[in-house]
């Protein structure tokens, strides 16, 4: 398989949502762990499940830091 394939599959599937498994709405990430998710998926998770989907660290409130886009 051509590296350049590869690397763009890659690139791809890090751009999802581990929650939703779709292309991330306005990308946020978790604190302490800085996984990232779409701001409405774990804004859901947490109020139900407080820590991270993917390592299980303890989300200590709502701690997200979302990405904004200046331009």
């Amino acid at each position: 398989m051509d590296e350049g394939k590869v690397e763009s599959m890659a690139t791809e599937l890090d751009a999802r949502c581990p929650i939703c498994l779709d292309s991330q709405v306005n990308p946020s990430y978790v604190l302490p762990c800085l996984h990232r998710f779409c701001f409405a998926c774990i804004q859901r998770w947490a109020e139900s499940k407080p820590e991270c989907p993917l390592c299980k660290r303890r989300l200590h409130g709502m701690c997200v830091l979302l990405l904004v886009r200046m331009n």
